[in-house]
């Protein structure tokens, strides 16, 4: 997430750099959050309590491998896989 000061900070000072056109940039701010942090941020938001539920990465990983299967047999795609919950425990580890 980035605040709309900094995204504009950045703007004006590229708006008269003739080398910034046509190049992408990257923004960000000074402060920083987790995911965890933006789940209990939008819960807030949205006056619900976040839910959570703590797995150790192998079991993430093998609930994930098993909706794959499940998947495969009923031709259903559910929200879990194998992938998504490699993503997610790479993201928790980092941090």
């Amino acid at each position: 997430m980035v605040d709309v000061e900094d995204a504009v900070s950045l703007l004006v000072a590229l708006a008269d750099r003739k080398e910034a056109v046509g190049e992408a940039f990257f923004v960000a701010g000074p402060d920083t959050t987790t995911l965890y942090g933006l789940m209990r941020l939008v819960a807030g938001v949205l006056g619900v309590r976040p839910r959570t539920l703590y797995l150790p990465p192998a079991a993430l990983v093998a609930l994930g491998g098993g909706a794959d299967v499940v998947s495969r047999l009923t031709g259903k795609k559910l929200a879990l896989s194998r992938k998504l919950a490699g993503i997610l425990v790479a993201v928790a580890l980092r941090g």
